[in-house]
């Protein structure tokens, strides 16, 4: 299946342009990286895990994939706006893909949890898009070029419940960040929504190419 992405006036070219994919490491963002380079783009692969993050750069590069390896944490402000620099200055970003995620704690009420479970998941579920939204966007659109941003959510961002707080509210609020474009900028957002829980994402991973806008 190849990677098809439009704008107004037609498919949306790859070739040359940067691709920037956080959670790059393994299963949807590594599976979103291959995809993204074999369409020609130039893909910064991010993610947290650097030596996973440098066995999945060096395994795309032996299949002649022009992709490179930034280790940085998504929760951090100074490190998306670094990350986004590096990007913009290299070539035209076409594709951001916020897909760095981890899976929070279940079948405990709100009350029941530590407060220390709750802050890796608020910082990676809830920081993480709502600062990458902030810091890309503002760059894309300033750029005039069309181009797309991708949030990776899990279902759970689409419902609560008492026993699992901690893992919805946070998708909820991720999920929110995917709203409209800027009147009259030739970005476009869209959300893609991943399986449940996050830790299943990587069974689906090949089925989760950025699909067509409509």
């Amino acid at each position: 299946m190849s990677v098809e992405l439009r704008d107004r006036n037609g498919v949306l070219s790859l070739s040359g342009r940067i691709a920037v994919v956080t959670g790059a490491g393994s299963g949807i963002g590594l599976a979103l990286s291959r995809r993204l380079g074999l369409a020609g783009a130039r893909v910064l692969m991010a993610d947290l895990a650097g030596d996973r993050l440098g066995q999945a750069v060096s395994g795309l590069r032996e299949i002649g994939l022009d992709v490179d390896g930034v280790t940085m944490d998504v929760a951090d402000a100074g490190s998306l706006e670094r990350l986004a620099e590096r990007a913009f200055s290299a070539a035209p970003v076409a594709v951001v893909c916020l897909n760095a995620g981890v899976p929070g704690p279940l079948g405990e009420p709100t009350w029941g949890l530590d407060l220390a479970e709750w802050e890796p998941v608020i910082r990676v579920n809830m920081w993480a898009p709502i600062a990458g939204s902030n810091i890309f966007v503002r760059r894309l659109v300033e750029q005039a070029a069309p181009s797309h941003l991708f949030f990776t959510i899990s279902q759970a961002g689409l419902w609560t419940s008492p026993a699992s707080a901690a893992t919805c509210s946070p998708e909820t609020a991720g999920a929110s960040c995917a709203g409209r474009s800027p009147s009259g900028s030739p970005m476009r957002h869209r959300s893609c929504a991943r399986p449940w829980p996050r830790t299943a994402a990587c069974r689906s991973c090949r089925r989760t190419a950025p699909p067509s806008p409509h």
